[in-house]
């Protein structure tokens, strides 16, 4: 078993290209999403706590601050 491995599925830029091609020859409507921006600029319910720690290094200043 992979314990201590992590593994991504990642698709390939032939993949993207093929469905772009795709989307042109039939004339679909193509639309993107940000997974990076999601989590980021996620909105959080108020009455939720969020637990996370600093990455192994990171020097912190001081208590309330942003990372």
């Amino acid at each position: 078993m992979d314990y201590y491995d992590t593994y991504s599925p990642v698709a390939k830029l032939v993949s993207f290209r093929t469905i772009l091609a795709l989307a042109a020859q039939y004339d679909w409507d193509v639309k993107s999403f940000n997974f990076n921006g999601v989590y980021l600029n996620g909105k959080l319910e108020q009455d939720k706590e969020i637990y996370m720690q600093p990455p192994p290094g990171y020097k912190i200043v001081g208590e309330g601050r942003v990372l």
